[in-house]
């Protein structure tokens, strides 16, 4: 199973080319590195709320606890977000709107339903659903899972809105990380 990741490089942007042949490296690499990072944050926020609309979490602070980001750093000039689930157990199928039915419990992730067969719903347990391990009545083991991040930033909404959002955040801090960076080697050179 290859985990999904969310990805900002800068090499995918023209204008920084452009940049890195004005200023010394360190000053455009330092500006290149705000800019993907405040392009990361916000696009971040962005897949947070797609990925909440799209699979019915009642809170984004569900969602957020479930990725960890990666910030650039003047030597990588790269963000990157992953799923990182609980142990690796990922998430929980009491977060799937579960529905109890005859064969067992089925849940949507990414839009798709699944079943999860002989499994069933423990409302005095906060909706949790579990699964008998053996023939007798206990023990019984939590259902989750595991693959259930990967679908959800593969979905076609997810993607979209990362793509936008990362044009939308670039356009809108690169302009100002660049002039401040052009300014700071101006004062510099002056001195």
């Amino acid at each position: 199973m290859t985990l999904a990741a969310l990805t900002i490089d800068a090499g995918s942007f023209k204008d920084v080319n452009r940049a890195m042949r004005q200023l010394s490296g360190g000053q455009v690499r330092g500006a290149i590195r705000d800019a993907i990072n405040r392009t990361g944050t916000g696009s971040y926020r962005a897949v947070v709320r797609t990925v909440t609309k799209e699979n019915g979490f009642k809170r984004q602070k569900d969602v957020r606890a479930r990725f960890a980001y990666k910030r650039a750093s003047v030597k990588s000039l790269q963000w990157s977000a992953k799923p990182s689930g609980r142990n690796g157990a990922g998430v929980p199928l009491r977060d799937l709107k579960p529905k109890q039915t005859s064969a067992g419990v089925s849940y949507t992730v990414a839009g798709k339903t699944e079943t999860r067969r002989s499994a069933f719903v423990v409302k005095k347990l906060n909706g949790h659903v579990f699964k008998r391990v053996s023939r007798s009545r206990l023990p019984i083991s939590k259902q989750y899972d595991a693959d259930a991040l990967n679908k959800m930033l593969n979905s076609p909404a997810v993607q979209s809105a990362f793509k936008n959002a990362v044009l939308e955040q670039w356009n809108k801090h690169w302009p100002s990380r660049m002039n401040s960076a052009l300014a700071r080697a101006k004062r510099r050179n002056r001195l």
